[in-house]
């Protein structure tokens, strides 16, 4: 009875399963054996295990069964094979052997066979799916990132490296927040707290790359869970919008200017000019025209620099000569501002990446170190530097120099600290993928002057 409730229970399983003897002959088979196999039992029963398989599996079987009698280890996965059903479709089988003991005490094995075709055929679609989504994330303009419940990366895709300028083995491992300005422990933690309560976030963030520039983007953050349903960390689709926003605070710049700036000048002009109607003092009269002339003076060059600023987006990057651009504007600035510019470094033909602006740039940093400059002897520097890949150029003069506090915000075109000519130095120094810092003639001495550096790349 014991017998055929075993058989009963083994001809219902999803597996085919054989017994074997030890002169490795097939003793037993279920029905789900005969089935994948497509051979009845009357011609399996009795036969040499190894010869009822097709002759391109023999040779692994055999191994498989010698190992089995001979008390070795057999791998735990068995082997896999590429069979065909009694229908003709493929099928992809799973063979293990496990040794067993027979009823008479003498020693034998259990081959089991499965039928894997459906599992391999869906492990390979995923495969696939994971293939495509790999290349989706990696060809993808936007950064996408998935970090642990701590903040660290553990992955980031090709256009996030491309944001930080680093490489993928400089961000994996490493927190986020190592490469934000301005966020805050606190904050940062408060950002994690969020994704563990499951929520999603979206967030403006300003990064610091690898050259000490910033990107500011908005970043689409959403927990991330594994297939059980656990929360493992955070993945995030991070959009550059630094463009965007620039061009959003040089409109802001420019249309202050043109509501501030420019409205003074008016002011003056229209002031003066009542002032010719009246019955004033030659003297009086002769200041009136003057401030006239010097307000309609700044109004041009303000015009003049606004309009170069409109021009930077339409003109592509070409070859420029930095050496005979400031020559040129050294004389120029001479003969104009009746300053001495002692010129050191200049070679023949230092080729550099910019476009036709380029003499504007140097223009306005030769400009500002003499019109703001009220010493009677105006004295400027300009030194060039070449390095195998870049050109450094540096513009100092022995003016009133430039606070360390204004030095730091100088740039930014919401405080308008550095005014029109170098809100335009700057953007044009961005566009040709250069640097601009500013700092002391002689260091640590603001009072002695301001130096001005350029780094543009060689051509």
């Amino acid at each position: 009875m014991a017998t055929s409730l075993a058989e009963i229970v083994a001809d219902r399983s999803r597996d085919g399963y054989a017994v074997i003897d030890q002169t490795r002959r097939i003793i037993y088979v279920n029905e789900r054996w005969c089935s994948l196999s497509g051979l009845p039992r009357e011609k399996v029963i009795g036969r040499f295990f190894v010869d009822i398989h097709p002759k391109t599996v023999r040779p692994v079987l055999d191994e498989l069964i010698t190992t089995v009698f001979g008390g070795g280890t057999v791998p735990a996965d068995g082997s896999f094979h590429s069979l065909t059903t009694p229908d003709g479709s493929p099928m992809s089988a799973q063979m293990r052997l496990e040794p067993l003991k027979l009823p008479d005490g003498s020693p034998g094995a259990l081959a089991i066979l499965v039928d894997v075709t459906n599992e391999i055929e869906r492990r390979q679609a995923l495969e696939e799916q994971e293939a495509k989504f790999q290349v989706l994330v990696e060809t993808m303009t936007e950064a996408f990132s998935i970090d642990d419940l701590e903040g660290r990366v553990v992955y980031a895709n090709s256009s996030y490296c491309r944001l930080l300028g680093l490489e993928r083995s400089d961000v994996i491992g490493k927190k986020w927040i190592d490469w934000t300005v301005g966020l805050s422990e606190e904050e940062y933690r408060q950002k994690l707290s969020a994704r563990h309560r499951g929520e999603s976030e979206r967030y403006e963030m300003v990064w610091r790359r690898r050259d000490g520039s910033r990107a500011t983007t908005i970043v689409s953050a959403a927990p991330y869970f594994d297939i059980k349903g656990n929360l493992i960390g955070t993945f995030a689709v991070i959009t550059d919008i630094t463009e965007q926003k620039d061009a959003e605070e040089t409109i802001q710049f420019y249309l202050d200017l043109l509501t501030h700036d420019i409205a003074n000048q008016l002011q003056i002009i229209m002031t003066s000019s009542g002032l010719l109607d009246c019955e004033m003092p030659p003297n009086y009269v002769e200041e009136a025209r003057q401030n006239i002339a010097d307000a309609v003076d700044r109004c041009n060059r303000l015009i003049t620099k606004v309009k170069r600023a409109g021009q930077l987006k339409f003109l592509s990057s070409s070859t420029q000569d930095l050496s005979a651009i400031l020559l040129e504007k050294s004389r120029a600035v001479e003969r104009v501002y009746g300053a001495r510019v002692h010129l050191s470094g200049l070679h023949e033909d230092v080729l550099v990446v910019a476009d036709a602006l380029l003499g504007e740039l140097m223009w306005n940093l030769l400009e500002n170190a003499a019109r703001h400059n009220p010493k009677e002897s105006k004295e400027i520097w300009v030194e060039l530097e070449t390095t195998d890949s870049s050109v450094k150029v540096s513009v100092s003069d022995n003016g009133p120099g430039i606070s360390d506090a204004k030095k730091a915000i100088i740039f930014e075109r919401s405080k308008r600290s550095g005014g029109v000519g170098l809100t335009l130095v700057y953007q044009m120094v961005r566009k040709y993928g250069g640097q601009i810092e500013l700092g002391d003639r002689v260091d640590g001495q603001p009072a002695q002057g301001a130096r001005f550096t350029v780094t543009l790349r060689r051509a």
